[in-house]
């Protein structure tokens, strides 16, 4: 497998966080000057870590394989989904085609943690 980098990164229910992409690529296209908040996701897709359930990681890429700095995709900082967690070790984080090592987590995200009383030991 190969390995990419995500910064900025929370955990996020799946696939609820992908009705949440769609209502606000919808309400954009609405609003297109409306405020938006740092993370791209609202803190209803937002969950601990819990490999029974299926979760994928919301975050910015940096230094993906898969990047095209012709059409712009997956260059660094450019805001990425993955599909559903397999597996998760310390700060390295398996989906089903790619192994992301973890770098800072969204403040949005950390503020949520500490709210809900989710300490973050591990990642």
């Amino acid at each position: 497998m190969r390995q990419a980098f995500i910064n900025d990164w929370a955990f996020v229910k799946y696939p609820e966080v992908v009705v949440a992409a769609i209502i606000d690529e919808k309400m954009r296209d609405i609003y297109p000057y409306a405020p938006t908040s740092e993370c791209c996701f609202p803190n209803s897709v937002f969950t601990d870590f819990d490999i029974s359930r299926s979760i994928s990681l919301v975050g910015r890429a940096v230094n993906d394989y898969r990047a095209d700095p012709t059409t712009g995709r997956f260059i660094d900082g450019h805001r990425i989904q993955t599909t559903q967690i397999k597996e998760a070790k310390s700060r390295v984080v398996a989906t089903e085609n790619t192994i992301y090592i973890l770098g800072e987590i969204n403040e949005d995200y950390k503020q949520w943690c500490e709210t809900n009383g989710i300490i973050r030991q591990e990642f």
